[in-house]
């Protein structure tokens, strides 16, 4: 068995997470045709899974935010994106 994959960031690339399947495995194939059904790609359905499980998790209370320039700003604001350094 293979340790389990850290969640590091190198040289400032966007972070990324591989997920293999067995070649017996059929969840890679119902992944693609949901997917297919909903008219998105795979990479998109596997991401709104991953929000659906953790839901709210890791995020503060939201408080009012000051007005936002932009919608970078304001996922800043409600703690959805790092701040900006």
């Amino acid at each position: 068995m293979t340790p389990p994959q850290q969640c590091n960031r190198y040289d400032g690339a966007m972070p990324t997470l591989t997920i293999r399947f067995s070649d017996q495995d059929l969840t890679y194939d119902h992944l693609c045709e949901l997917a297919s059904t909903l008219g998105i790609p795979p990479e998109a359905l596997v991401k709104r899974a991953i929000a659906a499980y953790t839901g709210a998790y890791g995020q503060s209370n939201i408080a009012p935010a000051p007005k936002a320039e932009n919608l970078t700003m304001l996922f800043e604001a409600h703690g959805l994106l790092k701040p900006r350094e």
